[in-house]
């Protein structure tokens, strides 16, 4: 009887180890919440090693792999980053790990993602960008039951469109009356 209740639950995200590949701002407020708010031990690689304002440890992607219980893709899609995220990665990943990827669609090998979903490699996917956007409706992404994809849609709350409607606004204003603008776009 309790095995059969306990297949409906879920799995604690307190105290896991977190890999963020990908240690920009992003990267690093994301690092912080969850170091803080669930007390996770925060593993980041990257193109190289950031300034520490945040508790994290600067590891190479296989030490990342191999030790996170979550990995979380942050990073920008470049030519070294193109399916970065491949076969050979996910061989290297705990089976009960998860992938969330809200960065770029284009990082992750999908049908190597595909695959190690489908064959329990590793435990499930969270995709908010995928290659296409969307993916077409027949997509064997969508018919694994330990994936979700979000089309570029994880930002779709009322409470974050008007923050991004209020600092484009901020933004214009500045830009009108010649101010530095409050909410730059990065251009690196």
């Amino acid at each position: 009887m309790f095995n059969a209740i306990i297949r409906f639950c879920g799995t604690d995200v307190s105290r896991n180890t977190i890999g963020i590949i990908g240690m920009g701002e992003i990267g690093r407020t994301y690092a912080r919440f969850m170091h803080r708010g669930f007390n996770c031990r925060i593993l980041y690689t990257g193109p190289r090693e950031k300034p520490n304002d945040v508790d994290a440890e600067f590891v190479d992607l296989e030490t990342l792999l191999r030790t996170s219980d979550v990995v979380s893709i942050h990073s920008p899609l470049n030519e070294a980053t193109t399916c970065m995220l491949n076969a050979s990665c996910f061989a290297l990943m705990q089976p009960h790990a998860v992938l969330i990827n809200t960065a770029r669609g284009g990082i992750v090998d999908q049908e190597a993602l595909a695959h190690a979903l489908a064959s329990g490699q590793i435990a499930a996917a969270a995709l908010d960008v995928t290659v296409p956007e969307p993916l077409p409706l027949d997509h064997r992404l969508y018919d694994l039951p330990n994936c979700i994809v979000v089309p570029h849609i994880g930002s779709a709350t009322v409470a974050t469109r008007h923050r991004m409607v209020d600092r484009a606004v901020e933004n214009l204003i500045a830009g009108f009356i010649s101010a530095i603008l409050p909410y730059p776009v990065p251009t690196r």
